[in-house]
């Protein structure tokens, strides 16, 4: 499976493309990070990061789920979000 891992934070988002197949470092297909100034309100940093993120998802139709990093809702365990935690524990 092919999953875009999502870590954010107020002002910068680091991201991972992670191929769940391969093995060792090519299970890593991509990965960066989209920062927003501080300066900036948050609405304009959230679309920021917004455009980014669907910037990764159209330039890369290989993506089969998306799980996002959510220190908010750390109770709540999903396969989605194990497998985004997953995805960016190997990126780094």
């Amino acid at each position: 499976m092919i999953t875009l891992g999502l870590d954010p934070s107020l002002t910068n988002l680091g991201w991972c493309i992670h191929d769940s197949n391969a093995e060792g470092p090519a299970r890593v297909l991509a990965r960066g990070l989209i920062s927003t100034p501080s300066k900036d309100i948050f609405v304009y940093r959230y679309m920021t990061l917004r455009d980014g993120v669907g910037r990764i998802i159209d330039e890369n139709p290989s993506i089969e789920a998306v799980g996002v990093e959510s220190p908010p809702f750390g109770e709540l365990r999903s396969e989605e979000r194990r497998v985004g935690k997953e995805c960016l524990r190997l990126c780094r």
